[in-house]
């Protein structure tokens, strides 16, 4: 299946499934900063000295969000117009109808996504 060659492959280069952090507690972290913390005052507390002595993978905002970019992408956005016909009759004498968006992702790459990225 495509999950177990998913796994084959973290296996074979012996990924954390944390990567690109170190651990659970690294990926934590690196998720508050990005929720939370812009580019500057990332810089500020990464260099706080109990942080900066750490044993994290990064220190700088820089390193964290070459990490970050380093992630995997998410599944592409496809956008379809669809035709959508009311039950309304307009003053042609015809029902209405309007054209919409509908956004959608692949579920079989929105899975993939959530495996490889808890």
């Amino acid at each position: 299946t495509i999950f177990k060659s998913l796994e084959e492959v973290e296996i074979a280069h012996k990924l954390s499934m944390w990567g690109p952090f170190h651990d659970k507690e690294e990926w934590e972290l690196a998720h508050f900063l990005m929720k939370n913390i812009g580019q500057t005052k990332m810089d500020e507390f990464l260099k706080l000295d109990i942080v900066h002595n750490s044993s994290m993978s990064f220190n700088t905002a820089w390193s964290f969000l070459k990490k970050v970019d380093s992630l995997c992408t998410r599944p592409e956005w496809i956008c379809e117009m669809i035709d959508v016909v009311g039950d309304v009759v307009g003053k042609d004498s015809t029902l209405k109808h309007k054209q919409l968006e509908l956004w959608q992702q692949n579920p079989m790459e929105c899975m993939e996504e959530l495996i490889r990225n808890p």
